[in-house]
């Protein structure tokens, strides 16, 4: 990542990115669970499934997800849906 931003900052490339389903990014909770179960569960989910699953911050695709879409950097354009 910090590599893409050198480029974009020396004019070397331009970066668009484009995101679908952004909200899940800023969901409080996901619906994959601590235990990670061995067969996919399929909803819905009760309350307590929730509160014992993963926050999203806790991924850290995610992170590097939400570093991107900062776009502090010139040459770059974020696209959300």
């Amino acid at each position: 990542m910090k590599e893409l931003q050198l480029h974009c900052i020396g004019g070397n490339c331009k970066i668009a990115i484009f995101v679908d389903g952004i909200n899940a990014l800023f969901e409080r909770r996901t619906n994959i669970n601590r235990k990670l179960p061995t067969k996919r569960v399929k909803g819905p989910f009760k309350p307590e499934w929730t509160e014992e699953s993963i926050a999203p911050d806790e991924f850290t695709v995610v992170r590097s997800i939400k570093k991107l879409l900062k776009s502090n950097h010139p040459n770059s354009v974020v696209i959300a849906r």
